[in-house]
């Protein structure tokens, strides 16, 4: 996390999972005019707000806060849960504290935090996929525990890839993730690999025994990624939702930009909830309670030939389910195919959150009329990098593909008037 910018502003997308009777706690506070577009506009409740001032992780922050602490002790007594975007030791902790302090139990939606840890593992992870559904249904794979041990992993997956990758087993997204073509590896001397090995070490800000994934680099036709729900109770199976064929920003895929719910061929989207499930079943014997999601890549020629692998679990709410959740509440009835993706431009910072929403109104979507083909889903980061995320709404997953491309094209040249006009009336952004 210490690689993105301003990782507190993701905080803010715990509104989309929010109703009327919860409580959100984050340290950002929201901006003007963002309860009114999501409580007031899009009908999704109005839930109190606590914004612990520590800069401490936030469930400790929220703990050592007494005034937030007595608030949610006040409601574990009258039956609250804990609902954490990542079950971790902190918010397993939390949740004890919670219970000492109210004399009740307060559940965590979500795993034991030893499992989300075991779950968000790429070794560990991948290791167990493939003792389940075969070495083929993952990369080609080496897992190394220091650095000494590297150049083997890589002479020996030169020889089956023209790419490899060098990943940190516990790394959000791509972050910690590097992608190198192996023919001049294939060229270099045992002493000249460990040399590389160790400025690749040092570029992604690794100790010496630290252990990093080898593994191979196959170009794809997709990228799709699959939630997963694993609800409370033993004869609950677990629910796999929609598919999303993910976007990046790069031809590595180590930048998250974005998906497309609705764009795969039947035949795959049955062969990653095949595989999805029989995983899910596993975790699910193993204690795992709540939201995950496995990404996957389709390589081949076409769809019709493809080979489907499985490439990583996110054990939390990513930032594709949280928007599913919104989703799932604002059209309950139907599936709407969709595109989501983040407007980026310098002079976005300079427009706060409600005049951006008056600057789209044309556009919005409307619960009242059903007219409209935006939303808006996260502005963490409107004022800090001047990123505003949306989706868009269409009959059909490649018009929505191709709206968000569009829009997001003229923002970033500039040449988006809807958004960029009259900037320098708008003021400094609030947060």
């Amino acid at each position: 996390m210490n690689q993105i910018p301003y990782p507190d502003g993701f905080q803010l997308r715990a509104r989309l999972r929010a109703g009327g009777d919860d409580i959100i706690v984050c340290r950002p506070r929201p901006p003007a005019g963002f309860d009114e577009y999501y409580s007031g506009r899009l009908g999704l409740g109005d839930p109190v707000w606590l914004h612990p001032d520590s800069a401490t992780d936030l469930c400790s922050a929220a703990w050592s806060d007494s005034r937030i602490s007595a608030a949610l002790v006040e409601a574990a007594r009258g039956g609250a849960y804990l609902h954490p975007y990542h079950a971790s030791e902190a918010a397993w902790q939390l949740a004890d504290r919670l219970s000492r302090a109210a004399h009740v139990s307060v559940p965590v939606l979500g795993p034991p935090a030893r499992l989300c840890q075991l779950a968000n593992d790429k070794s560990w992870f991948l290791s167990t996929v493939a003792d389940l559904l075969g070495a083929e249904a993952i990369p080609r794979l080496r897992v190394t525990r220091r650095l000494a041990d590297v150049p083997a992993a890589i002479e020996e997956i030169s020889r089956h890839s023209p790419k490899l990758a060098v990943r940190i087993p516990d790394s959000a997204g791509g972050l910690g993730m590097r992608v190198f073509a192996t023919d001049v590896l294939r060229r270099l001397d045992w002493q000249a690999l460990i040399a590389w090995a160790a400025d690749v070490y040092r570029d992604l800000g690794l100790q010496d025994d630290s252990a990093v994934l080898v593994t191979s680099w196959e170009e794809t036709i997709a990228a799709p990624s699959i939630e997963v729900t694993i609800a409370p109770g033993e004869g609950a199976a677990p629910i796999c939702g929609r598919v999303i064929d993910q976007i990046f920003t790069d031809a590595d895929r180590s930048q998250f930009g974005g998906g497309v719910a609705g764009a795969l061929p039947p035949e795959i989207v049955r062969r990653l909830r095949s595989h999805a499930s029989t995983i899910a079943v596993l975790l699910q014997a193993l204690g795992y309670l709540g939201r995950l999601s496995f990404d996957f890549i389709v390589t081949g020629r076409s769809f019709a030939d493809a080979d489907v692998r499985v490439v990583d679990c996110n054990a939390r709410w990513s930032g594709g389910s949280v928007l599913g959740a919104m989703l799932d509440r604002l059209f309950p009835n139907r599936s709407r195919p969709y595109a989501f993706g983040a407007l980026r431009h310098p002079q976005l910072r300079s427009i706060p959150f409600d005049v951006l929403i008056d600057r789209l109104e044309g556009r919005l979507w409307n619960p009242s009329t059903g007219r409209g083909d935006l939303l808006v889903h996260n502005v963490g980061h409107l004022a800090a990098s001047g990123r505003a995320d949306i989706v868009v709404l269409a009959d059909s997953a490649e018009t929505a593909r191709h709206r968000l491309a569009d829009l997001s094209r003229s923002v970033a040249d500039g040449t988006a008037a809807l958004l960029l006009a009259e900037d320098a009336e708008a003021g400094p952004a609030t947060s």
